[in-house]
């Protein structure tokens, strides 16, 4: 007797792709005015048995201390990484120059595909000017 069940073709098909991200767990106004860059790493893996073409990935923040980016990707091949390369996101230092302690804030990942959307959230730490604290690598 088989025990297993058969295979959802529609589950076997589904695209699954998923973003990476690096980035700082603590942001101030010295990094905004040393260029330290908040975004270390991103790229987005197509995990699935299809090519995946004409996606939309962006980046948007609450508190809104950095300004949204957008980017374009042509094709993630399937079973295949792609690294994005452009990583410079524009900080807004009046925000950072106002905090006068330390507040949590949210980043989040969009990827959208045709008129499906997916999204990833990470938290890091907005710390008041002169804050001393300890950034992750």
């Amino acid at each position: 007797m088989n025990d297993t069940e058969p295979l959802d073709e529609s589950e076997s098909k589904k695209p699954h792709l998923t973003i990476a991200v690096a980035l700082g767990a603590k942001l101030n106004l010295a990094d905004f005015q040393n260029a330290v860059p908040m975004l270390r790493e991103l790229s987005i893996n197509n995990d699935s048995v299809e090519d995946e073409r004409e996606l939309d990935l962006s980046i948007v923040s609450v508190p809104a201390f950095l300004k949204t980016k957008q980017w374009h990707i042509d094709a993630v091949n399937a079973g295949q990484r792609c690294h994005i390369t452009d990583l410079d996101v524009q900080l807004d230092g009046a925000l950072l120059s106002r905090l006068t302690e330390a507040e949590t804030a949210t980043v989040s990942f969009v990827l959208r595909r045709r008129s499906e959307a997916g999204e990833d959230l990470a938290r890091l730490e907005l710390n008041r000017p002169g804050f001393r604290g300890g950034h992750l690598v």
